[in-house]
């Protein structure tokens, strides 16, 4: 448990920010994770027509992720629409993105996805490394906002066919490798909004199934607005991997 807060970013163009809890953490044999964020104060964007200013937007940019990595008790990603985990090598982030930047093929302004490019290839937020995402979520910077992630080494074929399970094409990347097969839940405000397929020991490079835990946030040049962790707990599970089914 961590308080009173963690601030990742103030509300300032391009600033960055990441924080580890201080020893690696036992995520292979599963974990429930919970946290409370505030995102606040943002830039207000507006249209100059003929010099006067319309249209005016109070977006901020550009979210903040939480992040599982092997790399480093220190690692930072790239700002902006990488959201301070891109370019980290061996990790998986659950990103909550709050500003649309076309040119990550992203599919609206206010989405959760998760990341990989597995042990070997930096982290992305190009939406072609997603496992999976939804826009099926509440606004993520309307007040507090409380987030449960929880990682199971067993599958539940009872989630298949539910509006919240999803895998995309990038999942396959990954599939050949994992000798069985968990999952991973997402919820937003005690709501079901994400759940896919994952295998975490063979996704990332673990070190005895265990990794550094943390978030990590970026703005942008013209947008930005402030990102603040108010309360985070994380418990391993300890889950016997042995009676999980195979996948073949």
């Amino acid at each position: 448990s961590c308080g009173p807060s963690l601030r990742l970013t103030g509300s300032h163009p391009k600033v960055k920010g990441a924080v580890w809890y201080a020893r690696q953490m036992n995520v292979g044999e599963g974990f429930d994770t919970n946290f409370t964020y505030r995102i606040s104060n943002p830039s207000v964007s507006c249209i100059n027509l003929n010099g006067i200013y319309d249209r005016c937007r109070s977006r901020g940019a550009d979210g903040f992720a939480f992040v599982i990595q092997g790399s480093s008790p220190v690692a930072i990603g790239k700002g902006g629409q990488n959201i301070g985990y891109g370019g980290i090598h061996n990790s998986l982030a659950v990103e909550f993105d709050t500003y649309f930047n076309y040119e990550e093929l992203e599919p609206y302004d206010n989405h959760v996805s998760i990341h990989s490019r597995g042990s070997d290839f930096p982290n992305s937020p190009n939406q072609i490394y997603s496992i999976a995402h939804t826009n099926r979520v509440p606004d993520l910077t309307d007040q507090d906002i409380h987030v449960r992630i929880k990682y199971v080494p067993v599958f539940d074929s009872s989630e298949l066919g539910k509006e919240s399970f999803v895998a995309s094409p990038h999942l396959l990347t990954f599939w050949e490798k994992w000798k069985t097969c968990g999952m991973m839940y997402v919820y937003v405000n005690d709501f079901l909004v994400l759940v896919t397929p994952l295998n975490l020991a063979y996704t990332l490079q673990l070190n005895h199934d265990r990794a550094w835990v943390g978030f990590t946030s970026a703005t942008g040049d013209d947008t930005w607005q402030a990102h603040d962790i108010l309360q985070w707990e994380f418990t391993s599970l300890r889950m016997d991997i042995d009676v999980v089914p195979s996948i073949d």
